[in-house]
């Protein structure tokens, strides 16, 4: 079941609870933000990122992604930007 995978907003920032719930984890599901939140940032020595798939990333600013590629910058090997360039933010 889905469910027993889930990790809720109440573990989330409990870092035991954290990295109980994500040990052996290959795949992790959530927004850049959240990866970017600082109260996660042990986040990539319990589970070290390889590959990242950011979807909507054309509604994203390229400042956005430093998190990311900061905290991950030693294992990060591969990031797959997935976005419409015709949903693109206007800059008016």
């Amino acid at each position: 079941m889905i469910e027993e995978n889930v990790i809720t907003s109440d573990r989330l920032f409990n870092p035991g609870a954290l990295r109980k719930g994500l040990k052996g984890s290959q795949v992790i599901l959530c927004t850049l933000s959240m990866m970017s939140h600082s109260k996660l940032s042990g986040l990539t020595k319990v589970v070290p990122i390889i590959n990242a798939i950011i979807d909507e990333a054309s509604q994203i600013e390229v400042g956005q992604y430093v998190p990311l590629v900061k905290s991950s910058g030693s294992t990060l090997r591969k990031l797959c930007f997935i976005g419409d360039d015709k949903q693109r933010k206007s800059s008016s």
